[in-house]
């Protein structure tokens, strides 16, 4: 079982990519795994040691992901990855070294899918897996509603291409259930947040980017500040808090 680190990038999101480097670099203690990130043409300024790049022709998220997976696969002989998006922004260090030990889980049950992460759920029913959840690793339910999350996870190479042939779009994508064999683990492996939303600078970014990266530069990419957005952002937080996909009408309202 051969597995490697994959940043799903492009030129679009170079800016992104950027701070995401800085963070990985800062972060992420890294001697078990290649690293490889995905472009088209636009390598990064600042050289990296531990970073691999995967080009492709510039089309959409879909057909430049295909590629950049088959080239990991065909070309590097990859049977599983660990995807990583490039506006996941890591704020704790961690030794991935620790990985080994869900990589061979990941091989004893012949999994497809491992979520990294544990799976948002409401504040009452994360308290209570807290407790019922005995498990390192868990069986996702089967009625969760992002059941193919593009949280950090490990992939099996193949159903992960093959899931994206079947998909629309990134947003279809993690609402794909075709297999019943997808898990998460109980606690989060790597401690990171998601600052960009529909190609903007997400509300929080730039107090968060200085926090835990440094310097923040917008660039050309705009940054949400208009206040009613502001206040629909911080009701969904809480009503997914107090209720999370219990209330999917109140939920739909409100994207």
């Amino acid at each position: 079982m051969k597995t490697c680190i994959f940043i799903n990038s492009c030129d679009k999101t170079h800016d992104v990519a950027k701070i995401y480097l800085k963070g990985h670099s800062k972060y992420i203690q890294n001697n078990s795994y290649k690293t490889f990130i995905g472009i088209n043409k636009l390598k990064h300024d600042e050289k990296y040691d531990f970073l691999n790049y995967i080009s492709c022709k510039a089309s959409d998220w879909k057909n430049e992901t295909i590629s950049q997976l088959s080239i990991l696969k065909n070309e590097y002989k990859y049977t599983n990855v660990i995807l990583v998006l490039d506006d996941f922004i890591f704020n704790k260090k961690i030794d991935c070294t620790n990985l080994n030990f869900f990589l061979d889980q990941f091989k004893k049950k012949s999994l497809k899918y491992l979520s990294l992460k544990n799976h948002n759920e409401s504040f009452l029913i994360s308290l209570i897996n807290k407790f019922y959840l005995k498990n390192k690793i868990n069986k996702l339910r089967n009625n969760y509603p992002y059941y193919s999350s593009l949280q950090i996870a490990i992939w099996d190479i193949d159903y992960l291409i093959n899931n994206i042939k079947m998909s629309r779009s990134i947003w279809d994508f993690e609402t794909l259930k075709n297999s019943d064999n997808h898990y998460h683990v109980k606690y989060n492996y790597f401690s990171y947040q998601h600052i960009v939303e529909k190609g903007e600078w997400n509300y929080y970014s730039p107090i968060y980017v200085r926090r835990y990266i440094g310097d923040f530069n917008p660039g050309k990419r705009k940054v949400k500040k208009d206040l009613f957005g502001f206040l629909i952002f911080n009701i969904r937080f809480v009503f997914f808090f107090l209720f999370g996909f219990s209330l999917s009408r109140i939920r739909k309202f409100f994207f």
